[in-house]
């Protein structure tokens, strides 16, 4: 994948507790919902290049959340 990917996207979706949560329902109702993401790019040639450092580094990632 490092020939043709660039980068990798860690995207993080949040919905306040005090909003509805978003469903199909709502969304074919045309009602809105408050959502929250947080999106960062990390390039390809910065990840680690052996499968089971991308794996760690996955793993950190979520826990970092």
């Amino acid at each position: 994948m490092r020939s043709f990917v660039p980068a990798v996207y860690d995207v993080t979706v949040a919905i306040p507790k005090s909003s509805p949560a978003p469903t199909m329902l709502r969304l074919f109702k045309g009602q809105p919902s408050v959502v929250h993401m947080h999106i960062k790019r990390h390039l390809m040639k910065d990840l680690p290049e052996a499968d089971e450092a991308v794996a760690q580094w996955c793993r950190d990632i979520f826990v970092a959340k």
